[in-house]
């Protein structure tokens, strides 16, 4: 049993008279307890001695353990130098190489009669120490001078690991050499070794008064000082562990040390990817290493966080983890998959999607897993739908897939609901034969109305609406080319912006619909070509020269915003339309010898109006003109690859006039409203009633839009309004209400047919 002192006093006392005596071998060892105990006896122990041997001195570099050997050498060839030495920090030495411990047998049989006496302090090295003197006989023969121990406090927490981190508080030491400098003056209470030796180090448990944690890498620092989660090595580069684990101060869990460094409340995986471009390489490590461990279950982001273990194969994953679905995906999964790939910057999907979309046989499920952040998929996209309403498919089965994925075609595909039933579905029918390319035979029985009933007479000349607006000061943009079919896609690029209400006119324009006819623009007024050049470019091609267009719209919204913020009233209208199918499959007619076709044969030139025109013959005469009002045409030398105007069609002829201004305070008022009818019955002739009540009237007519089709409300008594389903199929709808181009909210309801069992008593 070692002799127990205590107080450094006592054990001093004891020292001095101790090494007086005549003894055969020169060690003491002085098992210490406490940090305070050690700073107080090695100040003292100095004045005991004659020389101090730090082990600093034997480290050949400054990160290189001592060399033991020439320390050995260094006692005997200092033999009879002097009298009492002080060999220190040995303890440190054996704490962090337990090899070393074997210096104990060699120190502890140094015979006296070359140096009297060798002091060896040991800080709560105790386990180590018996450990290794027990294995010398002499020890168990008490041959061996006896063990001196000294109690004490003081706690001391050291960090040993190849890298280093800032933290308050904390020494950094740099190496073991200056490691071991330290310690033989004075304790180190909270120190941070910086050694490369780390990772090859196999330090025990430490004592209750000093802790020792020793980290292989700065994943391991990371991976042990964060809480309740698991982490995995091939998670991130040595580097990007290195930075993270630069970055922890305080911080006792992920959540913690992500939050603060993203400078964000909590997890939240929109708020992060939102985040993404803006941040640096590190961040998004950050971004995506949080996800792996807390993204929700059952979500997009958490299926593609767990199928893969690199960040550098997070892009991949989330443009072709949606085939791991089954097709269709739902909605939300395709909703939340966009908006990732839109947060990630991705904007380009690699071999490896395209060649799992070519797999995909059904024009929905390729639909489904489309997205307009390129143009390859915009074509695509405009491909799948066309198709679907080739085969007739319910666009409620549809509808929301393409809005999801393509939401500038959804817009173009749900043209404005005016309430005069022709132009609503004549248009409607219209742009869905845009679409697939092709006229079919609603189109032509709608256009066939039109000739016969001469229906273009019946709106009102755009001529006259456009110059008293202009009288009124407002600031007007032509635009070449755009006809009524463009409504809906340039009307939701005025509501997205929220700024401005817009009120369209369907105007007739003049006849032939030539520019030279309708050519009623100032000289300094804005005019955008964009749609008429595309028509009549050589290389016309659909549906690359349809998104063409696509893009001029939003290029004239654009413009027409910028204007309205110098302007309180812009006025954007054209001069004609184009229509595709006067070119596309359109029947040619002989010229009669006494006219001349001009327009690609859309109209013809008459003197004296030597014409006749048969009853049932589509066409009109108007101030020596003879116009076509359907597809068909006259055969002439002129030809077009891509559209056409100069006849009279409703979408060559029927133009529009928007009034933008600035929105109306008065319109943020909130409806609140019921849905009276959740089950619209259809009646024999496919006609149903769908009400609502509204709790204050309006000043306008409130949209219901659903499944791609879009309606007007109609009053019905006191804030009721009704609006009139003809020829909807049977199923469940979700649609969605609008109040001056402001979403009110959405309401379900279901079709059926008339006749149900209870009504049959059933």
């Amino acid at each position: 049993m070692p002799i127990s002192f205590p107080s450094t006093g006592e054990l001093l006392d004891h020292l001095r008279r101790e090494k007086k005596k005549g003894e055969r071998f020169a060690t003491r060892f002085i098992l210490i307890q406490g940090c305070d105990t050690w700073d107080d006896l090695i100040v003292k122990l100095n004045y005991e001695v004659e020389k101090t041997v730090c082990l600093s001195h034997y480290c050949s570099g400054a990160d290189v353990f001592p060399d033991n050997e020439r320390l050995k050498a260094h006692l005997e060839s200092s033999a009879g130098g002097f009298n009492n030495v002080l060999l220190t920090p040995l303890a440190e030495h054996i704490r962090i190489d337990p090899e070393a411990a074997e210096l104990i047998g060699w120190l502890a049989q140094y015979p006296s009669d070359k140096i009297n006496r060798i002091y060896v302090p040991l800080l709560e090295v105790e386990g180590l120490f018996w450990s290794a003197i027990s294995r010398i006989c002499r020890y168990h023969e008490g041959l061996l001078p006896d063990i001196w121990s000294l109690q004490g406090a003081g706690r001391c927490e050291i960090v040993v690991a190849p890298f280093q981190i800032k933290t308050k508080g904390i020494n950094i030491v740099q190496g073991l050499q200056e490691y071991f400098a330290r310690w033989s003056s004075q304790s180190i209470r909270k120190a941070w070794l910086v050694s490369q030796m780390a990772p090859w180090l196999s330090v025990p448990l430490g004592s209750q008064n000093y802790h020792i944690r020793t980290y292989a890498s700065c994943f391991d620092y990371v991976r042990q000082t964060m809480r309740g989660v698991q982490l995995c090595k091939e998670w991130g580069s040595p580097k990007e562990w290195e930075w993270l684990a630069r970055q922890v101060d305080q911080d006792i869990d992920l959540d913690s040390l992500a939050a603060r460094l993203l400078k964000v409340v909590e997890y939240d995986s929109n708020r992060l990817f939102y985040m993404w471009k803006g941040v640096g390489p590190k961040e998004r490590w950050l971004i995506w290493l949080w996800s792996k461990v807390s993204s929700e279950p059952g979500t997009y982001l958490h299926h593609i966080m767990q199928s893969h273990s690199n960040r550098a194969h997070f892009h991949e994953h989330a443009t072709t983890g949606i085939f791991d679905y089954t097709m269709p995906p739902p909605v939300a999964i395709c909703r939340e998959r966009k908006q990732l790939l839109l947060y990630s910057d991705i904007k380009f999907m690699p071999q490896r999607f395209w060649h799992s979309y070519k797999s995909l046989k059904e024009p929905l499920h390729r639909l489904s897993v489309l997205t307009d952040i390129s143009q390859q998929q915009r074509l695509e996209a405009i491909a799948c739908v066309g198709e679907l309403i080739k085969k007739d498919i319910d666009p409620n089965q549809w509808w929301e897939y393409l809005e999801c994925a393509f939401p500038a075609l959804a817009w173009y595909l749900q043209p404005i609901a005016t309430g005069d039933e022709f132009a609503d579905r004549y248009f409607q029918a219209y742009t869905r034969c845009r679409i697939k390319d092709t006229a079919d035979t609603q189109l032509s029985d709608l256009i066939n109305q039109w000739a016969k009933k001469q229906l273009l007479w019946n709106y009102p000349s755009r001529s006259e609406l456009v110059s008293r607006l202009r009288e009124e000061g407002a600031k007007v943009i032509w635009v070449d080319g755009m006809g009524i079919e463009w409504m809906g896609l340039l009307r939701q690029y005025f509501f997205a912006n929220n700024e401005a209400d817009c009120d369209i006119t369907i105007t007739r324009s003049n006849l032939p619909t030539t520019t030279e006819a309708n050519k009623e623009w100032h000289s300094r007024e804005m005019i955008e070509r964009g749609l008429d050049d595309a028509a009549h470019h050589y290389d016309y091609s659909f549906p690359q020269s349809f998104l063409t267009c696509m893009e001029v719209v939003k290029k004239v919204a654009t413009k027409a915003l910028s204007l309205l913020a110098q302007h309180s009233c812009v006025v954007i209208t054209a001069d004609h339309g184009l229509s595709r199918f006067a070119v596309k499959g359109a029947t040619r007619t002989e010229v009669p010898n006494s006219i001349e076709a001009e327009a690609a044969g859309r109209f013809a030139s008459i003197e004296n109006d030597s014409y006749h025109i048969g009853s049932h013959c589509p066409l009109i005469m108007d101030r020596g003109h003879v116009i076509w009002m359907t597809h068909e045409g006259f055969k002439s030398a002129g030809s077009c690859r891509g559209e056409v105007h100069g006849g009279a069609t409703p979408e060559e002829c029927l133009v529009p006039v928007i009034v933008l201004r600035p929105r109306s305070k008065q319109l943020a008022q909130t409806l609140k409203y019921d849905l009276l009818t959740p089950v619209v019955k259809l009646s024999m002739a496919h006609v149903g009633l769908l009400r609502i009540r509204i709790d204050k009237s309006v000043d306008t007519k409130i949209e219901l839009r659903a499944a791609g089709r879009q309606l007007v409300s109609q009053p019905d008594g006191e804030q009721i309004l009704t609006y009139r389903f003809q020829g909807w199929s049977p199923g469940r709808y979700t649609g969605r209400l609008f109040y001056h181009g402001r979403l009110m909210g959405e309401i379900e309801f279901e079709i059926v047919r008339g006749i149900l069992e209870q009504d049959l008593g059933l």
